[in-house]
Order: structure tokens, then C-alpha cells, then sequence
């Protein structure tokens, strides 16, 4: 019991959780196979896997997609997109958004690397964006569409071509040299994450 003229201290403290930021990461590959990025010119699938965490359960969510590729470091919107509504069951899983490249599509933009675009948003809300990845500098959500060009012995024998073997040393080089790009973006990206 408390007397006349005593003191009492009360120290409230606070026991609110903090509120968990919704996130995603995702890598796209051709055929879904988790090593291919080159697509060929006739088009086909490519997947790209969806890893997410910290959402509300029972929640709708909605994954904007779309497709772009760096126009001297400015993305230029291909005009195709969709969305891929997800429920979690839990806090953390995956998702996947199935791009079915047309081999025209492939032909238009033959040689070109093609990057996806991604936001995270509420379907209840669909204009409250929780997380985005617009990065133009990434490693994974990328594919590329094969040139189309062919050059083998038989094409450039009938063209009357001398010069089989430097064209073809060429090409060989170009590759590798574009394989040591990818390698050391990679490298960079790592040592900055």
C-alpha cells in the first residue's frame, strides 16, 4: 500500500517490434536451366526466379515486371510487361515470371542484352511500391539475345571468302573478350555488395 507523501518510479520501455522491410532478389536464365543467358533467335523461355522475405502472410502482393535494355545508361522500355501476384504462406519463399520471347521479338533485338525490371508492390494498393530493382548494372536478371549472325567454312566458302580462319579467330576473341566483361562486373558487384 502506498502512504501519503511517498514517491513511486515507473519505467515504461517500449516492446514494439520493429516493422520488417519487404525485399527481393532475383536471377533470370534461359529455359530455367540456372546456367544459360543466351537466348537463340528463334526466342523460347526464359525464367526468372523470384527469392522474397519479409512479407505478411495471408497479404496480396503484386511483382511488376518489365523488359528494358541500357541505352548509354538510360533504360529503354521494350513495351513488354506483366505481373505476377503472389499470397505468402510464410514470410520468405519464391515465385517465378515466365517470359515467352517470340522469334520475332529475338530478331528485333538480335545482340542485344535484354534486362528485367522489377518492383515489389501491394495488389489492394497497386500503386504503394515496397521494393524495386531498376539497377541497369546487374548480373542476374538479364538475358541476351543471340545475333543470329552464322558464319561457318561452308557459308563464306560459297561467298568466295579467303579469310575463314581470321573471321572465325575474330569471333572466338569477341566472345572471350565479352565472357572477361561478365567476369569482372561480377567480381565488382560481389566486392560491393
Amino acid at each position: 500500500m502506498i502512504g501519503a507523501g511517498q514517491t513511486i518510479k515507473v519505467t515504461l520501455t517500449n516492446q514494439i517490434e520493429p516493422e520488417l522491410v519487404p525485399w527481393f532478389h532475383t536471377e533470370a536464365w534461359v529455359n530455367n536451366d540456372g546456367v544459360t543467358k543466351e537466348l537463340p533467335s528463334t526466342g523460347g523461355l526464359v525464367v526468372d526466379r523470384i527469392t522474397y522475405g519479409n512479407l505478411q502472410v495471408g497479404q496480396e502482393y503484386t511483382f511488376r515486371t518489365w523488359l528494358v535494355i541500357d541505352q548509354d545508361g538510360t533504360p529503354l522500355d521494350l513495351g513488354m510487361w506483366q505481373d505476377v501476384t503472389v499470397i505468402p504462406t510464410a514470410p520468405d519463399g519464391t515465385a517465378e515470371v515466365h517470359w515467352n520471347i517470340t522469334p520475332e521479338f529475338a530478331e528485333l533485338y538480335a545482340g542485344e542484352t535484354i534486362i528485367i525490371f522489377m518492383d515489389l508492390r501491394l495488389s489492394s494498393a497497386i500503386d504503394t511500391v515496397l521494393a524495386t530493382d531498376y539497377d541497369l548494372a546487374t548480373l542476374t536478371e538479364w538475358f541476351r539475345l543471340e545475333s543470329g549472325l552464322v558464319l561457318d567454312d561452308a557459308t563464306l566458302a560459297q561467298t568466295g571468302s579467303g579469310a575463314v580462319g581470321p573471321v572465325l579467330t575474330g569471333l572466338a576473341l569477341s566472345g572471350l573478350g565479352s565472357i572477361l566483361l561478365l567476369y569482372v562486373r561480377r567480381r565488382r558487384n560481389e566486392a560491393t555488395a
